[in-house]
C-alpha cells in the first residue's frame, strides 16, 4: 500500500507513527519505504525505527508486507499522522549530557496544547525525559515556549570515605541545559553521604537567610531543604546571615524559580557541599550578622514545629567592638512525654551558661552576648496535642558604646596634652626672658632683708648661724692682694693701732636716707656740701675690696685678734625691738647733737 502527499510551499512535512502491529514473518520484513523528492532511490525503514520529521516538498511513502507464517500469521497494521509545518514555527536544539553523572532533565507542558509537540529525534510526546551519558536533539513544534517548562534532578553521593571526592563541589546547572529557552522549573541536588558523616552546605559570599511567610526573596528564587523522611528542614533566601549548614542526614537542595525574569542568576552556582565527619547535633548553622541588619533565626520545619528529640545550634559570630542581641519574639512549648525541651546561650570561651530554659520556665526578651557564642535548642517527646516546640528570634549586632566613649576619651586627652605642651613652652619662654634681666637689689627698712633671686630667711639672725664667720688663719690672710706696681710699702696687717679722732658719748651714724617716722616728714638733702670732719693720718687709707666687710666694720666696733664677726658680737647686749630688723637711724635732732659736739 502506498500515499501520495504534496506539501505545501515553503513548509516541510513529519511523519509520526502513532500506533502499529506486527505479522509473524516467514520471510523478509515488514516496513516502510519512501520516495522522497530529488532523489532516485528510496529509503527503507522498519516500523520501529525514527521517522522522517523534516521532508522538504512531495514525497511518496510505500507500506509493504513480509511473507508470514501460515500456522499463525499475525497482521499487519499501522497507524500514523504526516504533519507539515512552517520552518518559523519549530524550534530545535542539542542537548549534550554525555559528561554528567546521575541527572535527569524533564521538559512538559505546562499548559495542554494539542498543536504543541515535543519530539525527541522523530518521535514526538507531550513530554520528553533526558538522561546523563548521551547527546540528544530535541524539536518544539508550534510550541509556545513560556508555556513549556523543565525540571532537573541530579543525584550526588558516595558510600565510602575512602573513594568520596565530594569536598566543596559546586552545584550547578549544566551548561547545555542554560542554552534552551526554556524556564527552569526546578532543579535538585540529592546529596547521598556515607554512613556517620554531615552533609555541609556553604552558600558563599551571599549567604543565607530563613524565607518566611509575608516575605519575598529580592532575587525571584529561594532553595528549600528536604530530609530523607521529606519533612521540610527550611527555605531559605540569598543575601543572609548564614554562612554555613551542617546537616546529620542525607538530604535534598531544591533550587526553585519564583520569577522567570531573573533566570540568568539562577544559572550561577551557588552552593558548595562537603562530606564531613559526623556531629552530634542534628543541625547547625554558622551565622554572622552584619551592622545595622536584622537576622532572624528559627526552628527547623518552622512554623510546624521541631521532630521529636532533635536538636539544633547556630553558632553566632561576635566582631570586636561590637556585642550581640538575641531577641525572643515567638515560642511555643509542648506537654512533654520524654524528657525536656531546652533553650540556652554559652560563649565560645565559657564554661557556664548565660541563659538555660526549659518548657515550664519564662523566657527573657534580651539576651546581650560580648563574645561569640551558642545559641542552643533541643525538643522532648511531647504528648499528643496541638502545640509543638517552635522558637523564633531575632539576632541584632551593636556597636559597643565604651569603644565610642573611648574614642571621645581619647580626643579629650589628647587636645589637654597640646593645651598642656602650649603652656610649658610659654612657661619656658617667659623664664629665658627673666634670666636675661640683670638682678637689682632694693632696700626696704620695713621688711627683712632680702638678696635678690635668693628665697626670704624663714629664721631671725638671731635664730640661724648666718651672721657668724669662721675663724680665719693667719696664713690665708688676704694681704698678698694689696701688692701691686704702684704700692712701695706692704699695708699693716694685724696690727693694731688706737683711734685719735674726737670720740663722742655715741658712735657715728650716716646720714639718713629717709625719714622713718610716720608723724613727720624729712626729706633727704641733696646736693649739699659737707666737709670731712674726721682725723687725717699720714698713710692712706686701705681699700676695702669686700662691700660685705665693710658693712661689718661699720656695724661692729669690737675687733678681736685673729677673728671676724659680722655685724655685733655675740656676747652683746639685744637692742629692744624686733631682733630680725636693721638698727634704725637716729632722729633728726640727735643728728644736729652730734654735728655740734663734731665741731668741737
Amino acid at each position: 500500500m502506498s500515499w501520495m502527499f504534496t506539501v505545501p510551499e515553503n513548509n516541510k512535512a513529519g511523519v509520526l507513527f502513532l500506533n502499529y502491529t506486527q505479522p509473524n514473518c516467514d520471510k523478509k520484513r515488514e516496513g516502510v519505504e519512501y520516495v522522497l523528492p530529488g532523489s532516485q532511490f528510496t529509503s527503507g525503514k522498519s516500523l520501529t525505527d525514527q521517522q522522517p520529521s523534516s521532508i522538504r516538498g512531495n514525497f511518496k511513502m510505500q507500506l509493504e508486507n513480509c511473507e508470514m507464517v501460515k500456522s499463525n500469521p499475525g497482521r499487519l497494521s499501522l497507524e500514523f499522522r504526516v504533519e507539515a509545518f512552517n520552518e518559523s514555527q519549530q524550534n530545535h536544539f542539542w542537548i549534550d549530557l554525555q559528561k554528567e553523572k546521575g541527572i535527569n532533565v524533564t521538559i512538559k507542558q505546562k499548559k495542554v496544547n494539542p498543536n504543541c509537540q515535543l519530539c525527541d529525534g522523530a518521535a514526538c510526546q507531550p513530554e520528553i525525559t533526558l538522561q546523563s551519558g548521551k547527546k540528544t536533539r530535541i524539536l518544539f513544534r508550534d510550541c509556545n515556549l513560556e508555556e513549556l517548562g523543565m525540571v532537573v534532578t541530579k543525584d550526588i553521593g558516595c558510600y565510602n570515605w575512602e573513594k568520596c571526592p565530594v569536598k566543596e563541589m559546586p552545584l550547578k546547572v549544566p551548561k547545555s541545559l542554560t542554552r534552551l529557552p526554556v524556564p527552569l522549573e526546578s532543579l535538585t541536588w540529592q546529596l547521598r553521604a556515607p554512613t556517620e558523616s554531615t552533609v555541609v552546605l556553604s552558600p558563599g559570599e551571599a549567604k543565607l537567610k530563613h524565607f518566611l511567610s509575608g516575605e519575598n526573596c529580592r532575587e525571584g528564587f529561594y532553595y528549600r531543604l528536604v530530609e530523607e523522611d521529606e519533612s521540610e528542614l527550611g527555605r531559605f533566601c540569598p543575601q543572609g546571615s548564614i554562612e554555613k549548614v551542617q546537616i546529620h542526614s542525607n538530604i535534598s537542595v531544591a533550587l526553585i524559580n519564583i520569577d522567570r525574569g531573573n533566570y540568568s542568576k539562577i544559572l550561577e552556582p551557588f552552593f558548595k557541599v562537603s562530606f564531613e565527619k559526623e556531629i552530634t547535633e542534628s543541625y547547625i548553622f554558622s551565622v554572622s550578622p552584619e551592622l545595622g541588619i536584622m537576622s532572624y533565626l528559627v526552628t527547623p520545619s518552622w512554623p510546624r514545629g521541631m521532630a521529636p528529640l532533635s536538636s539544633v545550634s547556630w553558632k553566632v559570630s561576635v566582631p570586636p567592638g561590637h556585642m550581640v542581641q538575641v531577641s525572643f519574639l515567638n515560642a511555643t512549648q509542648p506537654q512533654c512525654r520524654q524528657s525536656h525541651t531546652s533553650i540556652s546561650i554559652k560563649g565560645q570561651s565559657s564554661v557556664e551558661e548565660e541563659l538555660s530554659r526549659r518548657e515550664d520556665e519564662l523566657l527573657p526578651e534580651h539576651q546581650t552576648m560580648m563574645e561569640d557564642f551558642w545559641l542552643n535548642m533541643s525538643n522532648c517527646k511531647p504528648e499528643a496535642t496541638k502545640k509543638t516546640f517552635r522558637v523564633m528570634c531575632r539576632v541584632t549586632l551593636i556597636e559597643k558604646q565604651d569603644g565610642l566613649s573611648m574614642k571621645i576619651a581619647i580626643g579629650t586627652l589628647s587636645a589637654v596634652l597640646v593645651i598642656v605642651a602650649f603652656i610649658v613652652i610659654i612657661s619656658c619662654v617667659m623664664k629665658k626672658k627673666k634670666k636675661k634681666k640683670p638682678e637689682t637689689s632694693i632696700y626696704n627698712p620695713n621688711v627683712n632683708t632680702f638678696f635678690p633671686g635668693h628665697p626670704l630667711f624663714t629664721k631671725g639672725r638671731r635664730d640661724n648661724d648666718s651672721h657668724i664667720y669662721t675663724t680665719i688663719d693667719e696664713t690665708v690672710m688676704y694681704g698678698h692682694l694689696l701688692r701691686g706696681p704702684g704700692l712701695t710699702t706692704l699695708p699693716e696687717v694685724d696690727v693694731y693701732r688706737p683711734f685719735e679722732g674726737p670720740v663722742g658719748d655715741r658712735p657715728p651714724t650716716p646720714p639718713p636716707l629717709f625719714n622713718r617716722g610716720k608723724s613727720k616728714e624729712v626729706s633727704p638733702e641733696v646736693d649739699v656740701y659737707r666737709p670731712f670732719l674726721g682725723p687725717v693720718g699720714d698713710e692712706p687709707p686701705i681699700h676695702i675690696f669686700n662691700r660685705e666687710a665693710s658693712m661689718e666694720a661699720v656695724a661692729d666696733s669690737c675687733l678681736v685678734d685673729n677673728e671676724l664677726y659680722s655685724f655685733q658680737h655675740e656676747e652683746e647686749a639685744e637692742t629692744p625691738g624686733n631682733k630680725d630688723e636693721l638698727p634704725l637711724p637716729p632722729a633728726d635732732e640727735e643728728m644736729e647733737h652730734n654735728k655740734e659736739e663734731s665741731k668741737f
